[in-house]
């Protein structure tokens, strides 16, 4: 299988360091072929774990067809709950516990929420494709075991979403597939998150 790595870049542009926010990047299959190939819905849960008072990670991307178990190991209990979900919306977790897999339905940005604190919140990315990953701006990705195929290369974010270019995968060779943003063309820090709908890297 092949690998598609890379990292944010950004144009020249005075003002000093850019904050992207936080992005997504992933290969959006150009073929139904091998759109369903690789792991699916029998695949190893993602395991969404807290050990402290609060329950808040980092966001994550969560690959098509792989459930997602939330793991309480702190001291507190909690009730976290996400309008996205299907039936049932809301997930008790008391300490030393965890969650039945989830099936996340939707494609996007999926916030969860704790009806016991009302100051607990944090957002899993629901991907719709097998190949994802979070990247920071100062970091790089690293996307593996991609079946040969053509593919897009797309980023999700809540100030840049959109497809960057076509990539064909060999499915043996390592390839660099580096993502530049113009800063000029990244939304207000102040929007909204970016949801399913894509806008274009021009």
């Amino acid at each position: 299988m092949a690998t598609v790595e890379g990292d944010l870049r950004f144009l020249d542009r005075p003002g000093g360091p850019v904050d992207p926010g936080w992005v997504v990047v992933g290969l959006v299959p150009r073929t139904k072929a091998i759109a369903v190939s690789g792991p699916g819905a029998s695949a190893a849960p993602l395991v969404i774990v807290t050990r402290t008072e609060v329950f808040h990670v980092d966001l994550e991307a969560v690959p098509l067809g792989r459930p997602v178990v939330l793991a309480n190991e702190g001291p507190l209990a909690h009730k976290l709950f996400s309008a996205s979900l299907g039936s049932p919306r809301s997930v008790d977790l008391p300490p030393g516990t965890r969650s039945l897999p989830i099936e996340l339905p939707a494609v996007g940005p999926i916030r969860f929420y704790c009806s016991l604190h009302a100051d607990e919140t944090f957002v899993l990315f629901a991907a719709g494709v097998r190949h994802v990953q979070v990247v920071s701006s100062g970091g790089g990705f690293r996307l593996g075991s991609v079946a040969a195929g053509r593919y897009t290369l797309t980023v999700w974010g809540d100030r840049v979403s959109g497809p960057v270019r076509e990539v064909v995968v060999d499915g043996y060779s390592r390839m660099l597939e580096p993502v530049w943003i113009d800063p000029d063309l990244l939304r207000p820090a102040d929007r909204p998150p970016a949801g399913t709908r894509s806008e274009p890297l021009r």
